[in-house]
Parts: structure tokens; sequence; C-alpha cells
């Protein structure tokens, strides 16, 4: 017992989370997304004090529609609620006729945005009713990145590849530079070792040159 409870509370929970009630306020347009159920939008209308009136409620259609009680731009469906009437709810087809009362026509046609919404509204209701829709929620759409974005970046990654290919020209040119100062610095010492060499052997050679005289023996005058 206590499991099927349990099974009821998720099911009412989800369901409640999937198909927000979105309330109408006379005169507003409101771009909403329907949970379609069986490819059927639902409009309720409350009438708690069994009063007795008309509703006209309104479906985005194409921009020349015109009808009766909606504006320009808008297909219409008009009801009429008697007094046993506390709580109807109509289920229009998106194709644009209620499937359950289908001597109730709706003037227009009924016109869907590419993205899935559309933008609907109450043109006419009395004070003592009101107009929800129980299978719809707010259309809030998605932000859309400017074409800047991309070509922003793209002047990033060619400034980083220009700056990277001048810090590496300037490495090669410093790498370069320090390789020549040092075959110079190695090569200096070496030129002056050969050239003490040169004159050390120039000197052995003239003093081989010059023959030593020979001694003169000591005469025997003693």
């Amino acid at each position: 017992m206590h499991y099927h409870v349990f099974l009821l509370t998720i099911f009412a929970v989800t369901s409640t989370k999937c198909f927000a009630e979105v309330q109408m306020t006379l005169g507003v347009s409101q771009v909403v997304v329907f949970e379609f159920i069986e490819e059927e939008m639902q409009v309720r209308v409350h009438n708690p004090q069994g009063r007795q009136g008309e509703v006209s409620f309104c479906f985005e259609a194409s921009p020349d529609t015109i009808t009766a009680k909606c504006p320009q731009g808008y297909a219409q469906l008009y009801v009429a609620l008697n007094h046993h009437q506390k709580e109807v709810t109509y289920k229009v087809h998106r194709q644009g006729y209620l499937k359950l009362n289908p001597q109730i026509l709706i003037e227009g046609k009924i016109k869907f945005r590419e993205d899935g919404s559309i933008k609907v509204m109450v043109a006419e209701v009395i004070s003592a009713m009101s107009v929800s829709l129980p299978n719809a929620k707010v259309f809030i759409p998605e932000e859309k990145k400017p074409a800047e974005t991309k070509r922003s970046f793209t002047s990033l990654y060619w400034v980083i590849f220009g700056l990277a290919s001048v810090a590496a020209l300037i490495l090669i040119v410093a790498i370069t530079w320090y390789c020549c100062c040092y075959k110079r610095q190695v090569r200096l010492p070496s030129s002056s070792t050969a050239s003490t060499t040169k004159a050390n052997q120039g000197e052995q050679v003239v003093l081989l040159s010059v023959k030593p005289k020979p001694s003169t023996p000591l005469s025997n005058h003693q």
C-alpha cells in the first residue's frame, strides 16, 4: 500500500514539473511551448462562481489574419460558458480544430514558430473567470552568441600566432649571435699561441745560426 502511495506521489511531482500550468492575463500576450499529448493544446477556463460569459482566446497565426475579437495576426477560439460550467478544458489540435467540440470553430489558421513556440493571449473574458494552459510552459529562448565572438577568437588566434612568431625569430637571432661571439672568443687564444710559437722558433733559428767562438788556449808562458 505504501509503495503505491509512493509511486503516486512521484508521478504527481513529475507531472507538476513537466506541466507547469501557465496563468493567462487579459490582454497580455505570452510566448509558450506546449507539452503535446496526442497533438493537443489544452485551454482551461475557470468559472468558480458559475457566471455566464464569453471567452476569446487567441493563437498566433499569419500576419494577415483578421478575426472579430483577437488582434491582427492571431487565430481566434471563441466559446461561451453558462452557469453550470464551473471549469471547462478545451482540447485544441495543433492543426487548428477542437477535438471534442467539432461544432466550435477556430477562426484563422494556427501557426507555430520554427522553434515550436507560439504566442497566445486572452482577448476577452469576464472578471469572474480566468484562463490557464495546463500543458504549457513559458518559452525561454536560448541566448544566441553573436557572430562577432567567433571573429574575436579568430583575431586573437592570429595575434597570438604573430607574437609567437616574433618571439621565435628573436630567439633564433639571439642564439645565432651567441654562437658567433663564442666562436670568435675560441679562435683568438689559438692565433696568439701560434704567433708566440712562431716567434720562439725564429729566436731558436737565430741562436743556432750564431756559432760560438772557439776558446783561445792558454799560453805556456808561465
